[in-house]
């Protein structure tokens, strides 16, 4: 049987889609929102307050000298909870990415390097975000994927288990303050 001319392209473009679709461009893709890195002030999805709270003392924030003549960076929120000779660091750094697909990917890469840089001490966080893992031994991170961001929390205390669970509910209650996204568009 012969197709008619005014058939083929269409046939091309089903067959183009279900390839596509079988290749896992479409539902394993890594799907959320889009936030705008411009929206965000890590400082109010991580307050001084909060920051106090979790120390249970003062807490000092952190700047370079850059920040100090007014060049603050955004999407960086530092707190030191110690001294300046043992400082005891609770940080938030957003890293936004192109996309979540892109974000999910820069997730992926870095979990060798903080297998390394947490002496091991490495393990999956359910529940949060779209994604979470944390790196202990000397690192105490959190690093929480959602949508196109990459949330780095630091917590150093004085053990791990409770680093991380300082670290959780940094993550926690900035997911719950980030503004809108751009949801994704739905495949038809």
């Amino acid at each position: 049987m012969t197709l008619p001319k005014t058939m083929f392209p269409a046939l091309v473009l089903a067959v183009i889609s279900t390839v596509l679709t079988a290749c896992g461009s479409g539902s394993d893709a890594p799907e959320g929102p889009t936030f705008d890195a411009a929206d965000i002030d890590a400082c109010q999805l991580f307050p001084v307050n909060e920051a106090l709270g979790y120390a249970g003392g003062s807490v000092s924030t952190m700047s370079s000298t850059l920040e100090d003549i007014g060049a603050r960076n955004p999407l960086v929120c530092s707190y030191n909870a110690g001294s300046t000779t043992r400082p005891r660091i609770l940080k938030l750094e957003i890293r936004p990415a192109a996309s979540p697909r892109a974000a999910a990917g820069q997730m992926k890469s870095s979990r060798d390097f903080l297998k390394r840089l947490a002496g091991g001490e490495f393990q999956e966080v359910p529940g949060l975000g779209d994604g979470a893992v944390w790196a202990g031994g000397d690192l105490h991170q959190l690093n929480v994927l959602r949508g196109n961001l990459m949330f780095l929390i630091t917590a150093q205390t004085d053990n791990a288990p409770k680093s991380l669970y300082i670290a959780k509910l940094i993550a926690q209650k900035a997911l719950s303050r980030l503004p809108e996204g751009t949801a994704p568009a739905k495949a038809s």
